[in-house]
């Protein structure tokens, strides 16, 4: 049996958010859900309430979702129309970084993505981004070592 939950956001801006995906991270017992206004909900599941509200650095809509290892959560946000970034959120800050445009510069041709709709996570903490548009790709994105990302934040597409 489904049950309907209130999540309760004080102190957001005032209209209600609108979520367009969801993840659970099991480390942390955290409930993910980004929204269209560019926002990532985090849900604690014990105890049944908001405990953070973060806005992306680009305020682009959150268009895909999946956990990572740790307290991490890769996405790809970006608005219909234009190109989109992959993020992550580490659960430990809480905090949210973009990590770049994912663009492919190889045969049969180079490719910029956007209007990824789907994320999954790969056995070795790959990120499978798939699009959904006219001609689509799936994108295998891997993440830089800690080290790289703490360095480099945007280079890492």
């Amino acid at each position: 049996m489904a049950e309907r939950i209130e999540i309760e956001t004080e102190g957001r801006p005032s209209e209600p958010p609108v979520v367009s995906c969801g993840t659970y991270n099991a480390p942390t017992g955290r409930i993910v859900l980004g929204t269209e206004q560019g926002e990532l909900l985090l849900y604690d599941a014990a105890q049944a309430n908001l405990a953070h509200w973060i806005v992306l650095p680009n305020g682009c809509k959150v268009r895909a979702i999946a956990t990572g290892p740790g307290a991490k959560v890769y996405g790809y946000c970006g608005a219909d129309d234009s190109i989109g970034e992959i993020f992550v959120l580490d659960l430990r800050g809480p905090q949210a970084r973009l990590l770049g445009i994912p663009q492919v510069d190889s045969e049969p041709r180079f490719w910029t993505t956007h209007r990824c709709d789907c994320a999954v996570m790969g056995p070795q903490g790959e990120v499978y981004l798939g699009e959904a548009d006219r001609i689509s790709h799936l994108v295998v994105y891997r993440p830089a070592s800690e080290e790289n990302l703490h360095s480099h934040p945007r280079e890492n597409s």
